[in-house]
């Protein structure tokens, strides 16, 4: 079998009569870029668990619930979400767990050093990559247009208007890989 703590620890062992015997165990590195998304929530549940678990999939540290003017989704259960996340996580044979936000987050409280809006304007390729990001992605009704601030970082996700869950996705991979592989997005 293979377990994980979470914290960058993963193994593989034996599972004899309710307890595992430890083998070889590795520690991984944090992923390149540490990757925060401030989502609003798609108002469909199985939307939100299927952007849940692929979010944990690729690593992202956080998925905090952003409260914009034309969303309508709702917070998930704190502790379902976060056991999507922990699934997840075993599926993947990642080493990194992503946390889940508590409550509603509002734009003003983010970073602005570190954030960037998905936005079907935003450029395609805006410049190297930073260690640290939040990605913030609007609702099902799109931005308001005073939640983008001006000189705001936009990251452009293609030419249509993606899904929230595909949208998050989409940048999130953006960051990571890219990131990753030592190039701007």
């Amino acid at each position: 079998m293979t377990y994980t703590d979470g914290a960058g620890h993963i193994g593989e062992g034996q599972l004899r009569d309710g307890a595992v015997t430890r083998d070889k165990e590795d520690l991984l590195p944090p992923p390149a870029v540490a990757i925060e998304v401030a989502v609003a929530p798609p108002h469909d549940k199985d939307r939100l668990r299927f952007m849940v678990e692929k979010l944990a999939e690729l690593e992202v540290s956080r998925i905090m619930f952003l409260k914009t003017r034309f969303g309508t989704g709702r917070l998930p259960d704190r502790s379902r979400a976060s056991s999507w996340a922990v699934s997840a996580l075993e599926q993947s044979r990642g080493g990194w767990l992503t946390r889940i936000g508590t409550g509603w987050v509002e734009l003003e409280s983010l970073d602005a050093s570190k954030l960037w809006f998905a936005d079907k304007g935003g450029p395609a390729d805006p410049g190297p990559v930073p260690a640290e990001v939040t990605i913030a992605i609007g609702p099902e009704g799109g931005w308001a247009p005073a939640e983008i601030p001006p000189g705001s970082a936009r990251l452009g996700l293609g030419r249509t208007t993606l899904r929230v869950e595909t949208a998050a996705i989409v940048a999130a991979t953006r960051f990571r890989f890219q990131r990753e592989a030592g190039n701007g997005l």
